[in-house]
């Protein structure tokens, strides 16, 4: 799904219990591959750093939410 998040989910090995889900990308892209989608995404740098940088210069108070 176009514009969709793209996260990863960790669990502890010995238990199989939730330690953390993160947001690791936006999907933007889809294309076929054989009988499969493969989706093409921005990841992490894009969505902790240059998004974040373009929000607070944007939005100065912003930062101040961190």
């Amino acid at each position: 799904m176009s514009g969709g998040g793209f996260c990863e989910i960790f669990i502890r090995e010995d238990d199989l219990s939730f330690v953390q889900a993160r947001l690791s990308g936006v999907a933007y892209w889809e294309r076929q591959v054989g009988a499969e989608l493969d989706l093409v995404c921005h990841g992490p740098q894009n969505v902790y750093v240059k998004l974040f940088d373009e929000i607070v210069a944007r939005w100065p108070e912003a930062k101040l939410a961190t």
